[in-house]
Protein backbone atom coordinates (compact mmCIF):
# COMPACT_ATOMS: atom_id res chain seq x y z
CA UNK A 1 0.00 0.00 0.00
CA UNK A 2 1.47 3.42 -0.90
CA UNK A 3 0.02 4.90 1.97
CA UNK A 4 0.11 4.62 5.90
CA UNK A 5 -3.07 4.59 7.81
CA UNK A 6 -3.59 5.39 10.66
CA UNK A 7 -6.87 4.87 13.07
CA UNK A 8 -8.07 6.38 16.51
CA UNK A 9 -9.36 4.16 18.43
CA UNK A 10 -13.12 4.66 18.89
CA UNK A 11 -15.18 2.10 16.47
CA UNK A 12 -19.04 2.62 15.54
CA UNK A 13 -20.78 0.31 12.85
CA UNK A 14 -23.30 2.95 12.66
CA UNK A 15 -20.78 6.18 12.16
CA UNK A 16 -19.41 7.65 9.65
CA UNK A 17 -15.53 7.41 8.91
CA UNK A 18 -13.66 10.29 7.82
CA UNK A 19 -10.20 10.50 6.55
CA UNK A 20 -7.97 13.50 7.22
CA UNK A 21 -5.07 14.99 5.07
CA UNK A 22 -2.24 16.84 6.50
CA UNK A 23 -1.38 19.83 5.55
CA UNK A 24 2.39 21.35 5.06
CA UNK A 25 2.17 23.02 1.93
CA UNK A 26 2.72 19.45 -0.09
CA UNK A 27 6.33 19.65 0.84
CA UNK A 28 6.39 19.53 5.26
CA UNK A 29 4.44 17.53 7.52
CA UNK A 30 2.90 14.50 8.46
CA UNK A 31 0.32 12.56 8.91
CA UNK A 32 0.17 12.59 13.25
CA UNK A 33 -0.57 16.94 12.58
CA UNK A 34 -4.54 16.23 12.24
CA UNK A 35 -4.61 14.90 15.73
CA UNK A 36 -3.69 18.45 16.73
CA UNK A 37 -6.57 19.68 14.85
CA UNK A 38 -9.66 17.99 13.90
CA UNK A 39 -9.60 14.49 14.50
CA UNK A 40 -9.39 13.94 18.10
CA UNK A 41 -12.81 16.08 17.95
CA UNK A 42 -14.28 14.11 15.49
CA UNK A 43 -13.78 10.72 17.55
CA UNK A 44 -14.59 12.78 20.60
CA UNK A 45 -18.29 14.05 19.69
CA UNK A 46 -19.12 11.74 16.89
CA UNK A 47 -17.12 8.40 17.81
CA UNK A 48 -15.96 8.32 14.08
CA UNK A 49 -12.90 6.50 12.96
CA UNK A 50 -10.49 8.88 11.77
CA UNK A 51 -8.06 7.65 8.94
CA UNK A 52 -4.94 9.66 8.41
CA UNK A 53 -2.73 8.51 5.60
CA UNK A 54 0.97 9.72 4.96
CA UNK A 55 1.67 10.92 1.64
CA UNK A 56 4.73 11.36 -0.28
CA UNK A 57 6.12 15.37 0.06
CA UNK A 58 6.79 16.91 -3.56
CA UNK A 59 11.03 17.43 -2.35
CA UNK A 60 11.07 14.01 -3.02
CA UNK A 61 8.33 13.06 -4.87
CA UNK A 62 6.25 15.56 -7.34
CA UNK A 63 2.84 15.73 -8.23
CA UNK A 64 1.10 13.36 -8.52
CA UNK A 65 2.62 11.77 -5.54
CA UNK A 66 0.80 12.75 -2.85
CA UNK A 67 -2.51 12.21 -4.89
CA UNK A 68 -1.43 8.64 -5.73
CA UNK A 69 -0.92 8.15 -2.23
CA UNK A 70 -4.15 9.29 -1.08
CA UNK A 71 -6.19 7.91 -3.72
CA UNK A 72 -4.52 4.62 -2.51
CA UNK A 73 -5.43 4.71 0.56
CA UNK A 74 -8.72 5.74 -0.30
CA UNK A 75 -9.31 2.72 -2.16
CA UNK A 76 -7.86 0.82 0.57
CA UNK A 77 -10.43 1.94 2.97
CA UNK A 78 -13.15 1.43 1.39
CA UNK A 79 -12.20 -2.47 0.18
CA UNK A 80 -11.16 -2.86 3.94
CA UNK A 81 -13.87 -1.36 5.69
CA UNK A 82 -15.04 -4.06 7.73
CA UNK A 83 -11.50 -4.30 9.11
CA UNK A 84 -11.96 -1.49 10.55
CA UNK A 85 -15.26 -1.68 11.81
CA UNK A 86 -17.11 0.50 9.59
CA UNK A 87 -19.10 0.94 6.46
CA UNK A 88 -17.80 1.52 2.79
CA UNK A 89 -20.29 3.76 1.97
CA UNK A 90 -20.27 6.09 5.03
CA UNK A 91 -16.87 7.59 4.04
CA UNK A 92 -16.20 10.88 4.14
CA UNK A 93 -13.12 12.99 3.09
CA UNK A 94 -11.21 15.64 4.89
CA UNK A 95 -7.95 17.58 5.29
CA UNK A 96 -6.76 21.14 6.47
CA UNK A 97 -4.46 23.50 4.00
CA UNK A 98 -2.60 21.19 1.30
CA UNK A 99 -4.59 18.47 3.34
CA UNK A 100 -7.94 20.37 1.39
CA UNK A 101 -6.52 20.26 -1.80
CA UNK A 102 -5.84 16.84 -1.55
CA UNK A 103 -9.33 15.90 0.03
CA UNK A 104 -10.70 17.80 -3.35
CA UNK A 105 -8.49 16.02 -5.63
CA UNK A 106 -9.35 12.73 -4.36
CA UNK A 107 -12.85 13.34 -4.31
CA UNK A 108 -12.53 14.60 -8.13
CA UNK A 109 -10.71 11.73 -9.07
CA UNK A 110 -12.92 9.11 -7.27
CA UNK A 111 -15.84 10.75 -9.03
CA UNK A 112 -14.15 10.17 -12.68
CA UNK A 113 -12.24 7.04 -12.22
CA UNK A 114 -16.31 5.81 -11.50
CA UNK A 115 -16.98 7.19 -14.45
CA UNK A 116 -14.41 5.35 -16.69
CA UNK A 117 -15.19 2.61 -15.46
CA UNK A 118 -18.63 2.63 -16.84
CA UNK A 119 -17.66 4.13 -20.37
CA UNK A 120 -13.82 2.99 -21.36
CA UNK A 121 -15.25 -1.01 -22.30
CA UNK A 122 -17.76 0.84 -24.44
CA UNK A 123 -14.84 3.08 -26.92
CA UNK A 124 -11.68 2.86 -28.42
CA UNK A 125 -9.48 5.74 -28.32
CA UNK A 126 -6.95 7.32 -30.84
CA UNK A 127 -3.47 8.48 -29.79
CA UNK A 128 -0.90 9.73 -31.89
CA UNK A 129 2.57 10.68 -30.70
CA UNK A 130 4.56 12.55 -32.34
CA UNK A 131 8.63 12.18 -32.88
CA UNK A 132 9.28 15.49 -31.15
CA UNK A 133 8.00 19.16 -30.35
CA UNK A 134 10.02 20.53 -32.97
CA UNK A 135 7.25 22.36 -35.16
CA UNK A 136 7.67 20.26 -38.01
CA UNK A 137 7.32 17.09 -36.05
CA UNK A 138 4.24 18.18 -34.62
CA UNK A 139 2.76 19.36 -37.63
CA UNK A 140 4.14 16.18 -39.16
CA UNK A 141 1.79 14.37 -36.55
CA UNK A 142 -1.54 16.11 -37.45
CA UNK A 143 -0.99 15.30 -40.58
CA UNK A 144 -0.58 11.77 -40.17
CA UNK A 145 -2.95 11.70 -38.04
CA UNK A 146 -5.54 13.28 -40.87
CA UNK A 147 -4.59 10.77 -43.32
CA UNK A 148 -4.93 7.51 -41.05
CA UNK A 149 -7.90 8.41 -39.43
CA UNK A 150 -9.52 9.42 -43.00
CA UNK A 151 -8.41 5.80 -44.23
CA UNK A 152 -9.90 4.05 -41.22
CA UNK A 153 -13.56 5.94 -41.86
CA UNK A 154 -13.02 4.92 -45.50
CA UNK A 155 -12.28 1.30 -44.85
CA UNK A 156 -14.83 0.65 -42.08
CA UNK A 157 -17.25 2.48 -44.44
CA UNK A 158 -16.45 0.19 -47.25
CA UNK A 159 -16.69 -3.20 -45.16
CA UNK A 160 -19.53 -1.87 -42.96
CA UNK A 161 -17.55 -2.18 -39.77
CA UNK A 162 -19.71 -1.32 -36.65
CA UNK A 163 -18.95 -1.59 -33.20
CA UNK A 164 -15.68 -1.35 -31.12
CA UNK A 165 -14.56 -5.02 -31.33
CA UNK A 166 -14.99 -5.46 -35.32
CA UNK A 167 -13.30 -1.58 -35.50
CA UNK A 168 -10.64 -3.76 -33.69
CA UNK A 169 -10.11 -6.52 -35.55
CA UNK A 170 -9.69 -4.13 -38.37
CA UNK A 171 -6.84 -2.63 -37.01
CA UNK A 172 -5.20 -5.44 -35.93
CA UNK A 173 -5.19 -7.06 -39.15
CA UNK A 174 -4.10 -3.90 -41.49
CA UNK A 175 -1.91 -3.04 -39.00
CA UNK A 176 0.93 -3.47 -41.32
CA UNK A 177 -0.93 -1.64 -44.16
CA UNK A 178 -1.76 1.51 -41.64
CA UNK A 179 1.88 1.27 -41.02
CA UNK A 180 3.27 1.47 -44.42
CA UNK A 181 0.86 3.96 -45.55
CA UNK A 182 1.73 6.50 -42.72
CA UNK A 183 5.42 5.89 -43.30
CA UNK A 184 5.44 6.21 -47.20
CA UNK A 185 3.85 9.63 -46.19
CA UNK A 186 6.45 10.94 -43.86
CA UNK A 187 8.99 9.61 -46.25
CA UNK A 188 7.34 11.38 -49.12
CA UNK A 189 8.64 14.64 -46.88
CA UNK A 190 11.96 13.77 -46.54
CA UNK A 191 11.80 12.41 -43.36
CA UNK A 192 12.92 8.83 -42.04
CA UNK A 193 10.88 8.32 -39.15
CA UNK A 194 9.56 4.84 -38.92
CA UNK A 195 5.95 4.36 -37.71
CA UNK A 196 4.47 1.99 -34.76
CA UNK A 197 0.35 0.98 -34.94
CA UNK A 198 -1.26 -0.91 -32.45
CA UNK A 199 -3.75 -1.26 -30.09
CA UNK A 200 -2.70 -0.33 -25.89
CA UNK A 201 -4.29 0.61 -22.78
CA UNK A 202 -2.93 3.37 -21.90
CA UNK A 203 -3.62 6.38 -19.25
CA UNK A 204 -5.73 9.44 -21.21
CA UNK A 205 -5.81 12.69 -19.37
CA UNK A 206 -8.47 15.13 -19.22
CA UNK A 207 -9.89 15.66 -22.80
CA UNK A 208 -12.89 17.74 -24.25
CA UNK A 209 -14.20 17.09 -27.79
CA UNK A 210 -17.07 19.60 -28.33
CA UNK A 211 -19.23 20.33 -25.46
CA UNK A 212 -18.28 16.19 -24.24
CA UNK A 213 -15.38 16.29 -21.95
CA UNK A 214 -13.78 12.87 -21.26
CA UNK A 215 -12.12 12.21 -17.50
CA UNK A 216 -8.85 11.09 -17.10
CA UNK A 217 -8.58 7.24 -17.07
CA UNK A 218 -6.88 4.35 -19.07
CA UNK A 219 -8.43 3.34 -21.72
CA UNK A 220 -7.98 0.80 -24.52
CA UNK A 221 -6.35 2.85 -27.71
CA UNK A 222 -5.29 2.64 -31.45
CA UNK A 223 -1.80 3.69 -30.66
CA UNK A 224 0.65 5.45 -33.27
CA UNK A 225 4.19 6.31 -32.53
CA UNK A 226 6.02 8.21 -34.83
CA UNK A 227 10.20 7.72 -35.08
CA UNK A 228 11.46 8.47 -31.51
CA UNK A 229 7.60 9.17 -30.14
CA UNK A 230 9.15 11.57 -27.44
CA UNK A 231 6.80 14.31 -28.55
CA UNK A 232 3.54 16.00 -27.59
CA UNK A 233 0.61 13.45 -28.28
CA UNK A 234 -2.70 13.73 -30.32
CA UNK A 235 -5.55 12.57 -28.59
CA UNK A 236 -9.30 11.60 -29.59
CA UNK A 237 -12.07 9.01 -29.95
CA UNK A 238 -12.55 6.65 -32.58
CA UNK A 239 -15.30 4.68 -32.25
CA UNK A 240 -17.73 6.55 -31.69
CA UNK A 241 -16.08 8.68 -34.04
CA UNK A 242 -15.50 11.66 -31.90
CA UNK A 243 -12.38 12.83 -33.47
CA UNK A 244 -12.88 16.70 -35.10
CA UNK A 245 -14.63 17.08 -38.04
CA UNK A 246 -13.81 20.88 -38.10
CA UNK A 247 -10.60 21.34 -36.20
CA UNK A 248 -11.43 25.22 -35.94
CA UNK A 249 -15.14 25.09 -34.43
CA UNK A 250 -14.54 21.72 -33.05
CA UNK A 251 -17.74 20.12 -34.13
CA UNK A 252 -18.65 16.50 -33.33
CA UNK A 253 -20.70 14.65 -35.74
CA UNK A 254 -24.06 14.19 -34.30
CA UNK A 255 -24.50 10.58 -35.23
CA UNK A 256 -21.67 9.75 -33.25
CA UNK A 257 -23.02 11.27 -30.43
CA UNK A 258 -26.28 9.26 -30.64
CA UNK A 259 -24.39 6.36 -30.60
CA UNK A 260 -22.16 6.78 -27.61
CA UNK A 261 -25.48 8.04 -25.75
CA UNK A 262 -27.04 4.56 -26.92
CA UNK A 263 -23.91 2.41 -25.33
CA UNK A 264 -23.64 3.84 -22.44
CA UNK A 265 -25.91 4.85 -19.05
CA UNK A 266 -27.87 8.02 -19.69
CA UNK A 267 -26.33 9.88 -16.47
CA UNK A 268 -22.85 8.80 -17.96
CA UNK A 269 -23.96 10.65 -20.86
CA UNK A 270 -25.19 13.63 -18.79
CA UNK A 271 -22.24 13.70 -17.06
CA UNK A 272 -19.79 13.97 -20.19
CA UNK A 273 -22.19 17.01 -21.12
CA UNK A 274 -21.95 18.42 -17.50
CA UNK A 275 -18.17 18.18 -17.45
CA UNK A 276 -18.19 21.05 -19.69
CA UNK A 277 -15.04 22.47 -21.92
CA UNK A 278 -12.21 21.90 -20.23
CA UNK A 279 -9.17 21.77 -23.72
CA UNK A 280 -9.61 23.06 -26.78
CA UNK A 281 -9.34 21.36 -29.10
CA UNK A 282 -8.91 17.69 -28.03
CA UNK A 283 -4.45 18.33 -29.54
CA UNK A 284 -4.23 21.54 -27.00
CA UNK A 285 -0.39 20.60 -27.37
CA UNK A 286 0.14 22.19 -30.47
CA UNK A 287 -1.46 25.31 -31.81
CA UNK A 288 -1.86 24.46 -35.65
CA UNK A 289 -4.67 24.99 -37.89
CA UNK A 290 -6.76 23.12 -40.04
CA UNK A 291 -5.11 24.88 -42.63
CA UNK A 292 -1.62 24.75 -41.57
CA UNK A 293 -2.03 21.51 -41.03
CA UNK A 294 -2.36 20.31 -44.59
CA UNK A 295 0.49 22.74 -45.30
CA UNK A 296 3.14 20.62 -47.50
CA UNK A 297 5.90 22.52 -46.90
CA UNK A 298 5.07 22.08 -43.16
CA UNK A 299 6.84 25.77 -42.21
CA UNK A 300 7.84 26.70 -38.86
CA UNK A 301 7.45 29.99 -38.65
CA UNK A 302 4.30 30.18 -39.49
CA UNK A 303 3.01 27.99 -36.81
CA UNK A 304 4.79 30.03 -34.52
CA UNK A 305 3.22 32.98 -35.58
CA UNK A 306 -0.67 31.19 -35.26
CA UNK A 307 0.53 30.01 -31.84
CA UNK A 308 1.10 34.01 -30.75
CA UNK A 309 -1.68 34.63 -32.52
CA UNK A 310 -4.08 32.42 -30.57
CA UNK A 311 -2.50 33.94 -27.03
CA UNK A 312 -2.39 37.79 -27.90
Amino acid sequence: MAASLHCCSRRLMHRPTPRAFCGGGYAVGMKEMVYASRAADLVRDFGAVVLSPGYRLSPLAPYPAALDDCFTALHYLKQHAASFGVRSDQLMVGGESAGGGLCAAVCIRARDEALVADIAPKILRFHVLANSDSAEDQALKLCVKDLLLEKIRDDAAADQIAGKEDLKAYILSESSTLKTAAEDFIHSFGYDYGVRVGIETCRFPVRTYGDMTFPAGMYEAVRVTIGNGAGHNFWCVLYPSLCYTDSIHASMPEVSKETLKSLIPENDYEALLRSGPQHSPSDEESSVKKSEQETVSLPTVKIRFRIAELFS
